[in-house]
């Protein structure tokens, strides 16, 4: 379930399936660490291939050259794994499933959703993970000490389709339809922070004027 509340948070959206929102996760988690004591973060999941967008990795042609541009800026590291599935082209790009089963996982441990969110995103983009497949999800529970029994049960419990659209509706209803984005959420004022890769700096000046003034009024 997706976490609503009148009090500030700061959300980020991503897909699973999104390079952008791979590099992204250093430098958001130094933000996260920064300020996880001063006000809670929430990890989304947008809906980057989802309808008409859903297809085999391999019939999307640009993607080498915009890793290329990913690495160029942020430095991320596509590894070989990644460029093996990339290469042979049949993975399906489908980013329900890694919603859904991400939103279970962060049920179990929502205060390590970020590091969560990069790990996961790492076996993909190093290893060339399917993100549809439990025992990747199984391997970042581990890591988070959380067990892997009530981890099984979560997810065999879990309404998958209603779960993937409740993620991708409301990141729709903050507005975002690019990964990946910050925001700050109070009630129904949204600030947007960040789009695209995120300059740590400017989200901790904004988030920082944004918290001081919340707290003088």
């Amino acid at each position: 379930m997706v976490k609503t509340t009148t009090e500030a948070r700061v959300v980020i959206v991503f897909d699973a399936l999104c390079g952008w929102s791979y590099a992204a996760w250093p430098t958001l988690e130094a933000v996260w660490k920064t300020y996880r004591d001063r006000v809670a973060f929430d990890v989304v999941s947008g809906g980057l291939f989802v309808g008409a967008r859903v297809q085999p990795i391999g019939s999307i042609s640009f993607i080498p050259k915009a890793n290329q541009r990913i690495s160029e800026l942020s430095g991320a590291v596509f590894g070989d794994g990644y460029e093996a599935l990339r290469s042979e082209g049949s993975y399906m790009l489908y980013s329900a499933g890694p919603a859904w089963r991400f939103a279970v996982l962060r049920s179990l441990a929502a205060d390590q959703a970020i590091p969560m969110a990069h790990h996961l995103q790492r076996r993909h983009y190093l290893d060339g993970a399917d993100l549809d497949e439990p025992d990747v999800y199984e391997a970042v529970a581990a890591d988070f000490g959380i067990s892997i029994d009530s981890l099984r049960s979560a997810m065999d419990a879990a309404d998958r389709e209603a779960m993937a659209v409740a993620e991708f509706s409301y990141a729709k209803s903050l507005g975002v339809d690019a990964y990946p984005t910050v925001l700050l959420v109070e009630g129904d004022h949204v600030q947007a922070l960040s789009e695209g890769l995120p300059d740590g700096d400017r989200i901790a000046s904004a988030l920082a004027s944004a918290l001081t003034t919340g707290a003088s009024t």
